[in-house]
């Protein structure tokens, strides 16, 4: 069984009047002891969804169980 488990994260930001997706379906399994590390450009998601995931919800509100 997972450490930490996040399922279909995501998180969308409004352009003019078009959808970004910063994130999109993201699904994460990390067993304990795992280094994992999360890479990406500025503006791509990192933070937010680290944020997310420490107050116990995602995007959806839906949980993420740690």
């Amino acid at each position: 069984m997972p450490y930490i488990t996040i399922k279909n994260l995501k998180k969308s930001y409004m352009v003019g009047e078009k959808v970004f997706w910063a994130l999109k379906n993201i699904n994460i399994n990390i067993e304990k002891g795992e280094l994992t590390v999360i890479l990406g450009p500025s503006g791509a998601g990192k933070k937010w969804s680290q944020r997310d995931g420490e107050r116990g919800v995602g995007a959806s509100r839906q949980p993420v169980s740690c």
